[in-house]
């Protein structure tokens, strides 16, 4: 007889920054792991990125396809390091990347592996966000944009940009990024 064991799912918000190489699949497998290598070596480098690193404060989840970040003080961080990463490859034509930015509730897990990882629609909306972009793109949700605009630093988030706020792709395409 098999004991069910129910967990009580916890939620939490988090800031998620969610991050693919444009054009990764078509690459060979060698010119992947340079792609990777190069940048990781970009991230490591982000001053917001390092910050919250150093406070305890980000999950990393380990590449298969695309990065994710989940930052937990607030919606400027992963916007901070989003720009950062995007000033760091300007002119790179060989490393293009898109970015998607959402903040909402995510859990904690362990995945088959036994290392930390987290679901939820904080995930899945900052991955469908960056999926409506195009190379060197940054997209914000429609929530983002909105929290943004209440720091000094981005009072001209929501009136200089449209943000991705449907939940259809065909209408994401109309909307312009945040950088790119």
């Amino acid at each position: 007889m098999s004991v069910e064991v129910k967990k009580e799912i916890e939620l939490e918000i988090a800031h998620v920054l969610f991050l693919d190489i444009v054009g990764y699949s078509k690459l060979s497998v060698n010119e992947q792991h340079a792609r990777v290598e190069e940048l990781n070596e970009v991230v490591r480098l982000s001053e917001q990125f390092r910050k919250a690193e150093a406070a305890g404060r980000l999950l990393k989840i380990p590449p298969a396809t695309a990065w994710r970040w989940s930052f937990y003080k607030s919606p400027e961080e992963p916007a901070q390091c989003a720009v950062e990463i995007s000033r760091a490859l300007k002119g790179n034509v060989r490393l293009q990347v898109r970015m998607g930015i959402h903040s909402g509730p995510i859990s904690g897990m362990v995945d088959v592996n036994e290392r930390t990882n987290v679901a939820g629609a904080g995930i899945n909306m900052a991955q469908w966000v960056m999926d409506c972009g195009d190379a060197g793109h940054i997209l914000l949700s429609h929530h983002v944009a909105e929290d943004l605009a209440e720091y000094e630093r981005w009072p001209t988030v929501s009136a200089r940009y449209r943000c991705i706020r449907r939940k259809t792709r065909s209408a994401c395409k109309r909307h312009e990024p945040l950088l790119g």
